[in-house]
């Protein structure tokens, strides 16, 4: 079991490398302290006020960050592995190269959160808030996005491979040179979306709304 830092104050400290496993950190201020490459994996940051934080190269693999203030943190190429994010506040955050897969983001809030080339494979999204968030390169395969209003988005070159996308409003975005194999897109509102150079072999589009829509050396079944 970790150190118990419940409720401390350690807001612009330097903890740079600081290896804290486990460790309680329940409430505490975080306010813009260096955890780059810090060890905190199972740590317990529920609720923590991490604002403005760096945590680039951290590895927080499990670390239950419910409730946690993340608003404008960077947490590029961090290690966020099966980590907890519910209801957590990522408005503007870095996660550029982050490795979020199965991690759990249930009704957290990402808008303009930028997401670009990281790992969310098998994340929990639902009810997650995603305004003006950047999704260029992410890898979002088999991700359950169905049902979700996502218009005039950007997924360039994203992996979007068995994904759900399932009745969803995507009215507008862009899924160039996107890899969308055997994506369900069953029902959705497509009305000019761009699928120019996108991997379509396999996908489902079953009664979308596809007015509008380009499909230039698109490749499809």
């Amino acid at each position: 079991m970790g150190s118990n830092f419940s409720g401390t104050d350690f807001s612009n400290s330097d903890l740079w490398s600081a290896d804290l496993e486990g460790a309680n950190l329940l409430g505490a201020n975080l306010k813009g302290t260096d955890f780059a490459y810090a060890n905190l994996g199972g740590a317990v940051l529920k609720r923590a006020i991490l604002s403005g934080a760096k945590l680039y190269h951290a590895t927080l693999v499990g670390a239950n960050l419910e409730g946690a203030n993340l608003e404008g943190a960077n947490l590029e190429g961090a290690n966020l592995v099966k980590a907890d994010l519910s209801d957590a506040n990522l408005d503007g955050a870095k996660l550029e190269g982050a490795d979020l897969s199965g991690a759990k983001f249930r009704k957290a809030s990402l808008n303009r959160a930028e997401l670009r080339g990281a790992n969310l494979q098998g994340t929990d999204l639902r009810g997650a808030i995603f305004e003006n968030t950047i999704f260029r390169g992410v890898n979002l395969s088999g991700s359950d996005l169905s049902g979700r209003n996502l218009p005039y988005r950007d997924f360039l070159g994203a992996n979007l491979s068995q994904a759900n996308l399932s009745h969803a409003n995507l009215r507008g975005t862009e899924f160039i040179k996107a890899n969308l194999q055997g994506a369900n897109f069953q029902g959705s509102n497509l009305q000019g979306v761009c699928f120019t150079g996108a991997n379509l072999k396999g996908a489902n589009l079953k009664g979308a709304n596809l007015s509008g829509a380009n499909f230039l050396g698109a490749i499809r079944d």
